[in-house]
C-alpha cells in the first residue's frame, strides 16, 4: 500500500515538472499575461494519463504557491491519498495530506523550493 502511494506521488511530480516547463514558456518566453489561459497536463497519479486542462496563468501561480496542491481532471482524484479543496468546470484542485507519504514527497520534490 505504501509503495503504491509513493509511486503515485512520484508520478504526480513528473506531471508537475512538465507543467512548470509549460508555465515557464507561457509566462517567460511568450510573455502571456496573468489573466490569459494556458493548457497544462493533468497532475493525477496515473502515469499513462495524457489529458490536458486549461487554467489562467494567475490561477496556476496561486495553486503552485502551495507544494501540496495539484491540478487534476474530475474523476482523476484519489480520495485515499488526497482531498478535493476546489472545483471548477474544467478541473479540481486536490491537496496532498502533509503527514502522508504523498505530501512529504510533494514538499521534498517541489521544484519551486529547490
Amino acid at each position: 500500500m505504501e509503495e503504491r502511494k509513493r509511486r503515485i506521488a512520484l508520478n504526480e511530480m513528473v506531471f508537475r515538472e512538465v507543467n512548470e516547463q509549460i508555465e515557464g514558456l507561457t509566462s517567460g518566453v511568450l510573455q502571456v499575461g496573468d489573466d490569459e489561459t494556458m493548457s497544462i497536463v493533468c497532475e493525477c497519479g496515473e502515469i499513462t494519463c495524457a489529458e490536458r486542462l486549461t487554467t489562467t496563468v494567475s490561477d496556476y501561480e496561486s495553486i503552485r504557491s502551495d507544494a501540496l496542491l495539484f491540478f487534476v481532471l474530475p474523476g482523476h482524484e484519489l480520495p485515499d491519498v488526497e482531498d478535493v479543496v476546489e472545483q471548477t468546470d474544467a478541473y479540481l484542485v486536490v491537496r496532498k495530506r502533509p503527514e502522508a507519504i504523498g505530501g512529504k514527497i510533494a514538499v521534498e520534490h517541489d521544484p519551486r523550493s529547490n
